[in-house]
C-alpha cells in the first residue's frame, strides 16, 4: 500500500475517513491508482454517520466495502449514494432493518447480511437488478419471514439471485 501509487485526492479522503473514525488504521486495496476496496471491519462501530458515508462516496472507484463485525443497528439512508459498490459486507452486526435507499445501489452484485437481527427486508431491495447473491444466514427473518419479505425473496429468486 504505497501512498505514492494512489491519487493524492483519494489519500486525502482516506485521511478524513480515518480521522472521522478516531484514528484506526484503515485496510484498503487499490488498483490503477484508485482505492477499490475498503475494510471497516472490527472497529466496534455503533453508528455509521452520514458524514462518513459522504467521505466514502468520494472514493468513486470503490467497488467493495466491508463493514462487518461491528455493532451497527441501523444504516443511514445515505448508504444508497455509494453507486459504484459491487460488493457490500455487513455481516456480524446488529442490524434490525435496512434503509429503503439500499435499493439505490445499482451496481451491487453481492450483499452479505449474515448474522444480524433482520426481521424484514425493504421492498426496494427488489430494485437491485445487478444483484447475484444475497446472504441472509442467521437472521430471524429466515425462520419466519413475513408475507412482504416472502414476496421480496420470491421475486429475487425469480430474477436469478442466489439466496443463501
Amino acid at each position: 500500500m504505497h501512498a505514492d501509487k494512489i491519487s493524492l485526492k483519494e489519500v486525502g479522503f482516506l485521511a478524513s475517513i480515518q480521522e472521522k473514525l478516531g484514528g484506526p488504521f484503515l485496510n484498503y486495496e487499490y488498483e490503477r491508482g484508485h482505492i477499490t476496496k475498503l475494510n471497516l471491519g472490527y472497529l466496534k462501530l455503533k453508528i455509521l454517520p452520514d458524514s462518513l458515508i459522504k467521505l466514502i462516496s468520494n472514493l468513486r472507484y470503490l467497488t467493495e466495502l466491508r463493514i462487518y463485525h461491528n455493532k451497527l443497528t441501523t444504516l443511514p439512508e445515505s448508504i444508497g449514494n455509494l453507486k459504484s459498490l459491487q460488493t457490500l459486507y455487513l455481516d456480524h452486526n446488529e442490524l434490525t432493518t435496512l434503509p429503503e435507499s439500499i435499493g439505490d445501489l445499482i451496481s451491487l452484485q453481492k450483499l452479505s447480511l449474515n448474522s444480524n437481527k433482520l426481521m424484514t427486508l425493504p421492498g426496494s431491495i427488489g430494485k437491485l437488478t445487478s444483484l447475484q447473491t444475497l446472504e441472509l444466514r442467521y437472521n430471524p427473518l429466515i425462520g419466519k419471514p413475513d408475507s412482504s419479505t416472502k414476496s421480496i425473496l420470491k421475486k429475487l429468486k425469480k430474477n436469478g439471485v442466489e439466496i443463501k
